[in-house]
């Protein structure tokens, strides 16, 4: 079939493929990477290394079962609390105590241990009678520890050969580890672009605070970075913990970062807040001009125009977060994330607050002016301006713009699928 016209057709259009050699699953794949898929491999053996190769994501899938998991799993923690244990042994011994009693835990598993550790605190105590000095045998304990690590019969999974050709490889023999490759994936992928776009935005804002603004002789108190830097820091450290949703979505998250709506959607709210400053700064000159020289070395000293920049640039950052955050059906929401959701409303809060002068004692430690009322208002409004823009840019640019549609082969029986399962439901319900 190589070579021959109708292939691209017919490779879209086929699902299942029975009885293929290792060359066709590597052709089939190539050609699929060809058109532009982006391709799966899972594969147990030999023969499905080199199709594991060619697969953008190859899986290799072992001879293990849960219960094999499970018992190696046990295995490893008996081992740890065996390991503390004889440490503790060790430690007794050394300072002249009796022997610890067996953990909990494991003193089940090994009655031979326990009893011997009862032995042996025993004939310490017989012997102290004699030499109080004497300590208990600890040999006796240990060798019981190691006799029941001979007789253990711990499954073992060994590696095969798919697993050199394979950059993924699951324990299991089936492809259930398949979703959560996906799952991670996805979760990964939102994640990464979001973070681009947060810091592409913060940048930009903040190369034109310290560039004009800094002429214009804006500047801001310790206290004011000082909460500004902690709420943003809580943001910033919170936002890549989100976890990934347990139910796939039929939805597709973006492939690259550079593509046309990332970089509209940046642009445009980049335009939207570089235009709020600019009117708030403006504004700030119309309330209380500035008069002579803008020395650019003075220290701080609050004014109108620093504490209407401060508030106004502390609730972009807020709406850059809170807007570029990609939550579901791929990772968890912000209201699913405490610590970034109440980060954000900390710094909201903060903001509005001071805006509105809602808490005059918490402005004044801020080094916040007091602003007159129609000031207030205008500057208020901007901020809600700025922050429900760029929520529409962002809505309306990823509608418009966000190339999520699957492909063809993808897409090929969707409706025929869905009646099925239709069908289904009505007869199971």
């Amino acid at each position: 079939m190589e070579g021959h016209p109708s292939w691209n057709d017919l490779v879209q259009n086929t699902w299942v493929y029975a009885r293929v050699s290792p060359s066709q699953k590597e052709f089939i794949l190539t050609s699929l990477k060809g058109l532009g898929y982006v391709t799966l491999m899972a594969g147990d053996g030999t023969n499905d290394v080199g199709a594991l190769k060619q697969a953008h994501i190859g899986v290799a899938l072992l001879d293990g079962t849960m219960e094999d998991l499970q018992k190696i799993a046990e295995h490893q923690r008996n081992e740890r609390l065996k390991k503390v244990y004889e440490s503790q042994l060790k430690i007794s011994a050394r300072f002249n105590q009796p022997p610890p009693a067996v953990p909990p835990a494991i003193a089940h598993l090994y009655p031979d241990v326990v009893e011997a550790q009862k032995k042996a605190a025993e004939n310490m105590q017989v012997a102290r009678k004699k030499n109080p000095m004497e300590k208990f045998d600890l040999a006796s304990i240990t060798d019981k520890l190691a006799e029941m690590d001979s007789e253990e019969d711990v499954p073992k999974i060994k590696l095969g050969d798919a697993s050199c050709a394979a950059p993924f490889t699951s324990k299991l023999s089936n492809v259930s580890a398949i979703t959560h490759i996906i799952r991670q994936g996805r979760c990964t992928l939102v994640a990464t672009i979001q973070m681009y776009k947060i810091l592409a935005l913060n940048c930009l804002i903040t190369a034109y605070s310290l560039s004009v603004q800094y002429l214009d002789g804006v500047k801001f108190g310790d206290y004011q970075v000082t909460i500004s830097g902690m709420l943003m820091s809580v943001c910033f450290l919170c936002i890549s913990r989100a976890k990934p949703v347990e139910k796939l979505s039929k939805e597709r998250p973006l492939g690259n970062i550079f593509n046309f709506y990332v970089l509209l959607s940046v642009l445009i709210q980049f335009a939207i807040h570089i235009a709020s400053l600019v009117y708030i700064t403006q504004l700030s000159h119309f309330f209380e001009p500035q008069e002579g020289f803008i020395d650019l070395d003075a220290k701080f000293e609050p004014n109108l125009l620093n504490t209407a920049i401060y508030l106004l640039g502390l609730s972009q950052q807020v709406s850059t977060f809170a807007i570029n955050f990609q939550g579901r059906p791929f990772r968890e929401g912000i209201n699913e994330n405490p610590a970034l959701y109440w980060g954000l409303v900390g710094a909201s809060a903060v903001a509005f607050s001071g805006a509105l002068d809602l808490v005059p004692e918490l402005n004044r430690w801020l080094q916040i002016v007091e602003m007159n009322y129609s000031f207030k208002v205008q500057l208020t409004a901007t901020m809600l301006f700025d922050l429900v823009g760029c929520w529409i840019v962002e809505k309306v640019c990823k509608h418009l713009f966000a190339d999520l549609k699957p492909k063809h082969m993808i897409t090929k029986g969707q409706e025929r699928r869905e009646s099925r399962r239709l069908l289904e439901a009505s007869k199971t319900a």
